[in-house]
């Protein structure tokens, strides 16, 4: 029987500890995503800390290719409208298609993304169009880009269509927050359609307060599948239709944790160093609406 498959067996530490060594000289030998996942839940759950951890996941990067699924399955699929409500369709039909990923139009012809998204761009080099009749966006002036949150806020030259669409509601942040994201993102998705990720998964697994900065951004660890082309992505209260975050990234070297195993990790704070490397980050809203607030008042 392999040392892997023992790991989870009830025994004495002492036995336990044993096992967890022979299954890292093992991880030489047998090297699979799934193994590598075994030794660092169990390392953590015996010694308390994720220093065994740290050291396997950057020996896994250079050993598998890229993995930007959280949780059991992929969840990103393609969009029915007929099962979003009302609130969410309306969030849906306010996606915007910019460049080669994606962003949202809060309304007073302001539309959102990342600042990595129009990075070094002048006006007349982003593509825009709205998802609501395919209609193109023409950028007036980029208003505001806040790299230090990743954020870019772009004005669009006035249209009588856009007039009719208020601007969006801005909710809160809280742990286990059920959400909602459409984006285009490459993985399994090569034709960038958007898509959307309401699954059980997309949700806030560890809240500002336990996360703070990843890369230096102010972040919010989140369940929701994002991958190269999601960047951009608004995201929502699954619930209330409410603006609560903007998708920035995802490390794309995840172990293959269960659905289950991720709630677990959660749930408990010596998993935290673990949990931060295997999801997905959005800025959190207080930090959107912050920088939101200054420029409505300067319209």
């Amino acid at each position: 029987e392999s040392s892997f498959k023992m790991l989870d067996e009830s025994r004495s530490k002492e036995e336990s500890y044993q096992l967890l060594e022979n299954a890292m000289i093992d991880l030489a030998f047998c090297s699979t995503p799934t193994n590598y996942k075994e030794v660092a839940i169990r390392s953590v759950q015996l010694l308390g800390t994720p220093d065994i951890y740290l050291n396997i996941k950057h020996d896994a990067s250079l050993k598998f290719g890229n993995n930007f699924q959280v949780g059991d399955k992929w969840d990103r699929e393609h969009v029915q409208v007929e099962k979003l409500s009302i609130k969410n369709l309306n969030n849906y039909r306010r996606f915007v298609t910019i460049n080669d990923a994606s962003a949202y139009y809060l309304g007073s012809n302001l539309v959102l993304t990342n600042e990595h998204v129009i990075r070094n761009k002048q006006c007349q080099d982003i593509s825009m169009k709205l998802n609501i009749n395919d209609l193109d966006l023409i950028c007036e002036q980029v208003v505001k880009t806040i790299p230090e949150i990743d954020m870019a806020i772009i004005k669009v030259v006035d249209n009588p269509f856009l007039a009719e669409i208020s601007n969006i509601k801005l909710g809160k942040n809280y742990k286990g927050q059920e959400l909602i994201t459409f984006g285009r993102g490459f993985y399994k998705n090569e034709e960038q359609s958007i898509k959307v990720d309401a699954s059980e998964d997309c949700r806030i697994l560890l809240d500002h307060s336990e996360l703070g900065e990843v890369f230096t951004k102010e972040s919010v660890g989140i369940g929701c599948d994002v991958s190269n082309g999601d960047s951009g992505s608004a995201v929502f209260d699954k619930e209330t239709g409410e603006l609560v975050g903007l998708i920035w990234g995802n490390h794309g070297k995840n172990f293959p944790f269960s659905s289950n195993e991720l709630t677990m990790m959660s749930d408990d704070s010596k998993y935290r160093e673990v949990l931060k490397n295997e999801i997905s980050f959005m800025i959190p809203i207080k930090e959107i609406s912050k920088h939101l607030n200054i420029i409505y008042r300067t319209l």
